[in-house]
């Protein structure tokens, strides 16, 4: 039961979803049912950082979302398009969340996000419905049909068009948390010296950025060990320089000037080494398990923040 039945003149049968995460287990449900022959339709406006990793590879799915928007992660739609058995359809203006399989479908307020579905255990406030077979999910279909038969094929100009405007607002100061409103919510003094996120010496021979210190490694290691260590480094580095900059401080690296957030947060958006759901999880991590420190002192911080609008 993924949640409680109603009753509302619609079908008894109907289920209400209390949660991003349920309503992510109905989906996961639905996949299930479909059969591998039969395509299923995702018609959600905005797709982020992680969901690709949701997506049964043996299925095969038809995707309207709404591309050009602002809301969605292009380098996701991207990623999906390379898909043998993925097609997507753009559509302006598209706001709704609907998964439609042959036997039911899921209409839901959560979009297909770490944020809507919960993917990492801490989320939005989202609810839905399950809607089975019935009269009511023909009409569904009917409308989809017809949505998706008026919508535009994603083109790789479309995507290239997407990444820009996604990476202008990626960066764009009006989305971030101010870094003074940030800082003044902990003190006016830095939280941490050099030593306490970065490895001495500065960066390795072949790396652009300073290694994080044995602390977060060993953090992230707690977390999760099975990441292989190059990668592990990876995400601790960038966790380290996105927290020496809220601090307040500023970095010279091989791969330009950090001055904000936003500039790391590029960074590895354009590196592609790590994915946006990676970062977040760790950080969430550190303010729940360091609390009494500097670090978790920090990253709380981070997280009670716009940081969704960092990590779209």
């Amino acid at each position: 039961m993924y949640g409680n039945k109603v009753n509302n003149g619609i079908s008894e049968n109907c289920e209400f979803l209390a949660s991003g995460k349920l309503v992510r287990d109905a989906i996961s449900c639905l996949t299930g049912r479909q059969s591998e022959k039969k395509p299923l339709l995702f018609i959600v406006a905005y797709w982020g950082q992680g969901i690709e990793e949701e997506l049964d590879e043996s299925k095969e799915y038809n995707i309207l979302c709404d591309l050009t928007g602002g809301g969605t992660n292009p380098f996701i739609i991207e990623a999906l398009r390379k898909r043998v058995k993925v097609n997507i359809k753009h559509r302006s203006g598209l706001h709704a969340k609907v998964v439609i399989s042959e036997h039911e479908a899921v209409l839901s307020s959560a979009n297909m996000s770490s944020n809507g579905l919960s993917l990492n255990g801490n989320g939005n406030i989202e609810a839905g419905v399950r809607i089975p077979k019935g009269k009511q999910l023909e009409a569904i279909k009917d409308w989809a049909r017809d949505l998706w038969s008026d919508s535009e094929e994603v083109s790789d100009d479309m995507i290239e068009s997407a990444k820009i405007n996604y990476s202008k607002r990626a960066v764009n100061s009006s989305n971030l948390p101010s870094e003074e409103a940030l800082l003044g919510a902990i003190k006016s003094e830095r939280l941490f010296v050099h030593g306490d996120l970065f490895l001495p010496g500065g960066p390795k021979k072949n790396n652009n950025l300073e290694s994080a210190s044995k602390t977060l490694q060993k953090y992230h290691s707690s977390m999760d060990k099975d990441y292989a260590s190059n990668h592990r480094g990876k995400i601790c580095l960038f966790v380290a320089h996105l927290l020496w900059i809220f601090d307040g401080n500023s970095m010279d690296t091989k791969v330009g000037r950090f001055e904000k957030m936003a500039d790391v947060v590029l960074r590895w958006r354009t590196e592609k080494s790590v994915k946006d759901h990676e970062i977040e999880k760790f950080i969430l991590y550190l303010s729940q398990n360091d609390k009494k420190g500097s670090i978790g002192k920090a990253c709380s911080t981070i997280i009670k923040s716009d940081w969704q609008n960092i990590t779209l």
